[in-house]
């Protein structure tokens, strides 16, 4: 018996197209084949110029929001966001427009022009007799990055020898700043003979003569020197 053969075309299960996924395609993308001449790689643009110097250039010609800080007689035009980043006392409560009075007492010219300098540049330059006053105006800015780069630089034995802590020592002293003068005082310890035969310990008060002479820092290297000392003392 024949069998009738199947009426319309067969199902081939090989001949199955196999399931893909769904893959999106730009309407650009279809154009970019047929329009090259309007691709995106083929249009200029002007030259970006990199935030830092944007920064840069903000911070040298003052440009942006300004408060105005008064030292003295002088007005100070100074950017806002300066202030806020460095000074912990102008984190909240410093505006655009806004004017600060400075205490006449709290600090000069020359030492917020040099706090200031230092915020907006890369180096400035202190110099060494007065690098107290510099530091109290960093403390009423509350300046905390100043400060620490003023302690380190006081801490510094390479540039900072230990005639001129002692030097800071005695302007400490003259300051009413007990605290730096205690660690001015903890810098004074190799340099006995030299500190002794030295013009401004001569000149020293008792009292802050013994005060140093009592310190536990000072190191004396031999006998020798405490006759020098004694030598120099009765005259």
């Amino acid at each position: 018996m024949d069998i009738p053969e199947p009426v319309g075309p067969t199902i081939k299960r090989d001949s199955q197209k196999k399931h893909t996924s769904f893959q999106s395609e730009f309407m650009t993308d279809r154009w970019n084949h047929h329009m090259q001449h309007i691709r995106f790689s083929h249009i200029e643009f002007y030259r970006k110029i990199p935030m830092q110097k944007k920064m840069k250039l903000a911070l040298e010609r003052n440009i942006g929001p300004h408060a105005y800080i008064i030292v003295g007689d002088t007005v100070y035009k100074c950017q806002v966001f300066v202030l806020r980043i460095y000074c912990k006392g102008f984190i909240e409560n410093l505006k655009k427009g806004d004017v600060i009075k400075v205490p006449n007492d709290a600090m000069s010219n020359e030492f917020f022009e040099l706090a200031y300098a230092w915020m907006t540049s890369n180096k400035v330059y202190c110099p060494q007799d007065k690098i107290l006053d510099f530091l109290g105006a960093a403390r009423f800015l509350h300046c905390t990055s100043l400060i620490k780069c003023v302690f380190e630089h006081l801490n510094d034995h390479r540039i900072h020898s230990e005639l001129t802590a002692f030097s800071c020592f005695l302007k400490a002293r003259d300051m009413g700043a007990t605290q730096m003068a205690a660690m001015m005082l903890s810098r004074v310890s190799k340099s006995f003979l030299v500190l002794v035969a030295n013009g401004q310990f001569l000149r020293l008060d008792i009292e802050s003569a013994c005060t140093l002479l009592s310190s536990s820092y000072l190191a004396v290297q031999s006998e020798i020197e405490y006759r020098f000392f004694i030598r120099l003392c009765s005259g």
